[in-house]
């Protein structure tokens, strides 16, 4: 085994990540980037390496070079999935710890949200959260549902608690494996036994230790795909077989993690009979649905069946990002197209969403994720031509359905000025900006201001920031950016060959086409691009007009430092009439500004002359600190 636990003499993060990991190139780059882009920051990853054969190791030790809090533990062989989850919990040192498949991800508040949880109830053992399943193609194929947890103050409580859960035959009820736990408690279970049903032996050997709490927020993905038991089960270890075996002897495991426990004799008597009377009833509910099988009917609702678990349907959810009240014009009009973000969550795969405007016919929106604009699973972004709002209040009202018939609607009222001219010279500081809507229009992405600036939550392709309006001609754009992380580039989705943070002048908006929401970037002036490069070295200026005719910085690139501030500068100049200058540099903030600028394109013939300036985050973890604008001398 290669790595080790050299930090051990750091200060204890609150939170270990554990991610075991085997031939895992394909996603391990999504897993690791949700949780560098967590909104929480005391936290260690470390990933357990059972001896891939792919691109794994080169991946992950890319991101250990670019964040110190991502470890690289390598195994010499193979020693089995079980062995390598219990590894993964031995190298962390977090006071709180995660569990987390290759293939999986959480959102950015995950770490937030459970740490306070569980820091608001000493006596959990860990904290459960709603959570979907995802196929590769982008389908929701299953999510959590609200209903009783094992969260009550006896052990034969949340043993009763556990096991309908664990027998109810429904996916994601109770996973322990995937919870934010309470290292104290891990500590004195067993960890993952080499037993063919050792994630529900686990289960209960932390239930009779405490509660779970449990948060209603859809805070974690995990990959939906579907691998037979004589495959995955010699995965787990080689001395298992490829079949589970009768389920008696989970019982038996049930019943010998009682008598192993340090509960009171009357307590492990009332457990016992816990166990004994799930068995009956587990064994009972088996035999009416092979009995119901034999005789063509659904076991589920067949009457007389001795159990019949039902969960409480999950509402749809409608989440506006910026809020059921929006207002447009303020200061002016970037774009053509007025964009309401948001996401639906909260059951299965989301069938459609559309919106009426004041009353009109409906608007379908696609609905994410898509591999351009829309991130996650249920986003939309709807983009409303300005003419089809009247001054004052409009009423968009917002509708979506599930694969299963329900729906939900909100109402967003977006309040559209007409006839206002964004000032310039324009300048922004985050610290006295209550709405970010009142300072830039958010066309796509979900961002939030902090003490350092403005940053992306979810890193995807093109996140924009827009300002300024079609009265802006020649200017100039200063600005800040930090990285936290990015997605290496791909030739394919999300990243389409570029990992970059841009800014963009005379920009009219999104052009129209058959995509809901547009996916046509240009006609614009340009977009001055400063591209991410393998391992952050050879980072380099590129312009692009449009589709064709990309100017290169073809001199040495340079490295960039995640965590370190970068001062960044833009310059639209008109030349002479139908032709226009695109400039752009960047340096490290606190630096001497160097003279000149590293990159011009000059455009010729310009289609665009006017237009808004943009921020463009395409898949980075960017804070973006003030802005300023000034307008150049005619």
């Amino acid at each position: 085994m290669t790595g080790s636990r050299a930090d051990v003499g750091l200060l204890r993060p609150r939170v270990s990540f554990a991610i075991p990991v085997r031939n895992g190139e394909q996603f391990i780059g999504r897993a690791l980037d949700s949780l560098l882009d967590q909104d929480f920051a005391d936290f260690e990853v470390v990933v357990c390496d059972n001896a891939s054969t792919d691109s794994t190791p080169d991946i992950v030790q890319r991101y250990a070079e670019r964040d110190p809090r991502v470890r690289y533990v390598r195994n010499a062989e193979n020693i089995g999935q079980i062995e390598n989850f219990n590894l993964a919990v031995r190298q962390s040192r977090g006071e709180y710890l995660r569990w987390m498949g290759a293939d999986d991800w959480l959102e950015p508040s995950y770490a937030r949200q459970c740490v306070a949880a569980l820091d608001a109830r000493p006596d959990a053992v860990g904290v459960t959260t709603q959570w979907r399943f995802m196929d590769d193609a982008g389908r929701v194929t299953s999510m959590d549902v609200r209903g009783p947890r094992a969260d009550a103050p006896t052990p034969r409580a949340r043993l009763r608690l556990t096991l309908r859960l664990l027998q109810s035959g429904r996916p994601l009820l109770f996973d322990p494996i995937y919870s934010l736990l309470r290292r104290e408690a891990l500590d004195r279970t067993r960890l993952l036994q080499i037993d063919p049903w050792t994630d529900r032996l686990l289960a209960v050997e932390l239930c009779l230790l405490g509660p779970f709490c449990h948060l209603d927020d859809c805070l974690a993905t995990r990959r939906s795909f579907f691998e037979k038991a004589e495959v995955r089960l010699p995965r787990y270890h080689k001395n298992l077989g490829t079949k589970r075996g009768h389920r008696v002897a989970l019982y038996r495991g049930f019943a010998e993690i009682v008598e192993r426990s340090a509960l009171s004799g009357p307590e492990k008597a009332a457990c016992r009979a816990t166990v004994v009377a799930y068995w009956l009833r587990d064994l009972a509910r088996r035999r009416t649905r092979w009995l119901a099988k034999r005789l063509g009917r659904d076991g589920w609702g067949w009457k007389g069946a001795a159990v019949s678990v039902s969960a409480p349907s999950v509402p749809l959810r409608i989440e506006p990002w910026y809020g059921s009240r929006q207002v447009f014009g303020r200061l002016g009009h970037p774009q053509r197209w007025v964009n309401i973000l948001g996401n639906v969550a909260g059951a299965g795969r989301v069938r459609s969403v559309q919106c009426r405007v004041n009353g009109g016919p409906p608007r379908a929106s696609s609905v994410g994720p898509d591999n351009y604009r829309l991130a996650g699973a249920g986003d939309f972004n709807f983009e409303i031509d300005r003419a089809d709002l009247a001054p004052g209040d409009n009423a968009i009202v917002i509708r979506a359905e599930d694969a299963d018939g329900r729906a939900a609607e909100v109402t967003v009222t977006v309040e559209y000025r007409d006839g206002t001219r964004w000032p310039l010279p324009y300048a922004i500081e985050w610290r006295r900006v209550a709405d970010l809507q009142d300072a830039v229009q958010v066309v796509d992405g979900r961002w939030a201001v902090t003490e350092d600036g403005v940053r992306i939550l979810a890193p995807h392709y093109d996140r924009v920031l827009a300002f300024g309006d079609d009265s802006w001609r020649d200017y100039e754009v200063r600005t800040t950016v930090t990285f936290h992380g990015y997605t290496p580039a791909v030739p394919g989705p999300p990243t389409y060959g570029v990992t970059h943070v841009a800014l963009a002048a005379h920009w009219p908006g999104y052009d129209a086409d058959r995509h809901s929401p547009h996916r046509k970037w240009h006609p614009l002036g340009a977009t001055c691009e400063f591209q991410l490069r393998e391992s952050l070295q050879e980072c380099r200026w590129r312009i692009l007009p449009g589709p064709t005719g990309a100017a290169e910085d073809t001199t040495q690139g340079r490295r960039i430092e995640l965590g370190r501030a970068y001062a960044v500068a833009m310059q639209v100049e008109t030349v002479r009439p139908g032709v226009t200058a695109y400039r752009a540099k960047l340096w490290p903030a606190g630096d001497a500004e160097p003279p000149g600028w590293e990159l011009e394109l000059v455009k010729e013939p310009e289609t665009v002359e006017r237009g808004s300036a943009l921020i463009v985050a395409h898949n980075t973890a960017v804070t973006i600190g003030d802005v300023r604008v000034t307008p150049l001398p005619r």
